[in-house]
Formats: structure tokens, sequence, C-alpha cells
């Protein structure tokens, strides 16, 4: 049997550049690996990332054969994105370069070789093939729910035209998300809070859950001798920037006063790149990409992730629990992973107890390897080799097998 993954990414041009969609799009397919004996991908990639077949069956670690399709990326005029795109998201910019002509057409062609199943990664894919026409089941994976993340964002920003406009262009998102759903004879989310989100505002279609999902380690290394905190992200997102600012600025402060030997390590793709790097304390390192994630893990005692906005659940947390290392959060940072808070993290939302259970962690040992040792065992839902088995029992019940 045939399947089709389609999906807007390609491989990232440099190991710092990968990230929590390629690992989930990785974990996918694996799982239809096992089920399929072909695999299209079909990707709509940014003008200049193409990448071929023998690219992509290296990258990914399985044979695949790839069909590159065309974005149109004309801006829209202003009547199309202002007036059409208040009803409809495939008139508005950036969304119209998935409803463009000529790539719903080369879509329409491949879809008419009749695969057994069709994939979709993210939202942006599914504007293409709900304007097309196809009869296989579609496994929909909406990863974040955007119109619930784009929603909080408005919420918070202040009231001008501008944001009077963003918010008459909102319910055109939520429309396309539930038509999408309607469409899918699965819809996938990443944590079970957007999931129940969904059934309790009655969402079409039947509503899955697909965790993001980690390798991990076959043991994790002991707690760091220094009192270090870390904050491991990709910075490049506007969320993760946000909580990187929040801690050097108002976090940090008040545990350099009451540890003045502690240090801040902030580790990831754009850490060292952040506004106001230059005018930091002596005691914060930003590192950058660092390959060697069992390095860094050895040389922190505890993880912070003072989280306020965005969507989805956090890899950054999964990860510092399969390495055992304690965590302090917000709530919105821990949101949708199956962590106990006080068991297996603890949770704070100022920036005064937040330092506070830093502090707490960094002069006790003990309580730190109780709550890593935990979040450890509480990480186990998140293993890669887990997470296949669970995608695979959603493709069987899809499309059963032979």
């Amino acid at each position: 049997m045939r399947a089709t993954l389609l999906t807007p990414f390609v491989p990232p041009e440099s190991e710092a550049d990968r990230g929590g969609m390629h690992r989930r799009v990785g974990a996918m397919l694996r799982a239809m690996q096992k089920r399929f004996d072909h695999i299209d991908m079909v990707h709509i990639p940014i003008p200049g990332r193409t990448a071929d077949s023998a690219t992509q069956s290296v990258f990914w670690g399985q044979p695949l054969q790839t069909i590159t399709l065309t974005r149109d990326d004309r801006l829209p005029s202003n009547w199309e994105h202002h007036v059409r795109g208040l009803t409809d998201l495939g008139r508005r910019h950036p969304y119209s370069r998935y409803a463009g002509p000529i790539l719903l057409r080369q879509l329409q062609d491949h879809l008419d070789t009749n695969p057994a199943l069709i994939v979709v990664d993210r939202l942006e894919p599914m504007i293409a093939l709900r304007r097309c026409h196809t009869t296989a089941p579609i496994l929909f994976d909406l990863n974040d729910v955007m119109h619930a993340v784009e929603r909080a964002a408005l919420r918070r920003m202040p009231l001008r035209p501008r944001t009077a406009l963003a918010w008459a262009h909102w319910p055109a998102l939520w429309f396309e998300e539930r038509q999408a759903a309607r469409l899918a004879t699965r819809t996938a989310v990443c944590s079970t809070v957007d999931a129940a989100y969904l059934r309790r505002h009655h969402f079409p279609g039947t509503i899955v859950t697909i965790p993001n999902a980690i390798a991990t380690p076959a043991t994790a290394p002991g707690l760091g001798t220094r009192p270090t905190v870390l904050l491991l992200g990709t910075f490049a997102y506007p969320p993760n920037a946000s909580a990187a600012h929040r801690l050097i600025t108002g976090i940090w402060p008040l545990i350099s006063a009451q540890a003045p030997s502690a240090r801040l390590i902030l580790a990831g793709p754009g850490s060292d790149t952040l506004a106001g790097r230059d005018r930091a304390p002596a005691s914060i390192e930003f590192r950058g990409f660092v390959p060697d994630l069992n390095a860094l893990y050895s040389e922190s005692r505890i993880v912070c992730c003072p989280l306020t906005e965005g969507g989805g659940t956090r890899l950054k947390l999964i990860e510092a629990a399969a390495y055992a290392r304690p965590m302090v959060s917000t709530a919105k940072g821990a949101e949708g992973l199956d962590f106990t808070p006080g068991r297996d993290i603890l949770i704070a939302e100022t920036d005064d107890a937040i330092a506070k259970a830093c502090l707490t962690l960094l002069a006790d040992p003990t309580e730190c390897l109780r709550l890593g040792t935990a979040a450890r065992a509480a990480a186990a839902g998140y293993d890669l080799e887990t997470v296949i088995a669970q995608i695979g029992c959603i493709l069987d019940d899809i499309v059963p097998r032979a």
C-alpha cells in the first residue's frame, strides 16, 4: 500500500536548525513505514529550500519519494487580504501561498494516484488539501490549536485599529481549522489539554492525542556540582525569547542576590543572539546551539521555564525530565504535560515565587534528586518508541492491516 505525507517542512540546513517539528514528522514517518510499502513525501517548501528524494531519504532514515509543489508567493491584493480574507483564510497572506492554482493542480494530480492514506502535517498544507478532491482517509496533525494561540496573543495586545483588524480576521482561522477537522478521519493534537479544548468546543470529527516525543537517554547524568540554572530552547520562537527576557531581567537578579555563585545558562539556537546579552551580568552565559546535550545537562543543576504564552507541549521540559533534571515552570510552561506539581515539577507564577523555588532547589541536592527521579519516570510516556507505537495504533484504526 502507498501513503502520502503532506508537509511544509524539508530537512534543515544544519543540525542547529533541527527542531521539534522535525522530530514529530520523523516519528510519524517511522510509524507509517511499519504499515506501508511506499511513502510519498509531498512538500510545499519556502523558495530555494527544496530537497530531492535521496536527501529526504537520508535525513529521515527511510526510502521516500519526494514530490515538490509550487507555492504561490505573490502577495494578495489589499481587497483579497483584508476583505475576502475575512471569511476565507486561503485569501490571506501568508496562507494564500498554499492555495495558488498551480499548487492545487499539482496536488490534485498526486491525489488522483489514489494513496491509501494521507497524513497532513499542520494547518497550512491542509488549506491546499481542503481545496482539492480525494476519497482517501486523512490523519490531520493539527499539532497546536492555532486559533487558540492567536486569540491569546490578541488578548495581550493593546486595543488599536490594527488589533481590531486582526480580531476581525481571527474567525477565518477558527473556521479553517473546523473545516479541516471535519474533512479529516482523525485530527491529532499534541496534548490532552488541547484535545479536551477541541471536544469542549464541539470540533467535528474524532480528536486524538499524539504527544511530542524524544529519544530517552539510557542513563541520566549526575546533577551539576555548581549551582547552575538552565533554559534550553529555540529562541527564534517568540514565546521562548519572551521567557528568556523575563528570566534575565526579572527572575535572575532575585536569584543572584541570594546566591552570588549561581550561574544561568541559556542554550539553543538563537540564544547567542538574544537582545540585551551584551548588557547581561557575567553570571549569565549565552551558549547558542549545543550539540552535546549530555554534557550540557551534566553541568546543570535545575531547569527553569518561565513561559507565559504559546501552545502545544514543551519539548524542553520533556527532555529535561528525561535527563532527570528538577524543573521549575509556570503553569503555562507545563501545560499539557502529564507531570504532577510538587511530585514531578515545581509550579510558580510570579518572578518572586519562581526565584524562591529555584533558590530552594539550588540549596537542596536531596530535593533535586527526588524531583529529578520522579520527572524521569513521568517522562516515560513521551519516549519516542512509545509514541511511535501510539501513532501505529491510530493508523491501524484508520487503515486496518490486510
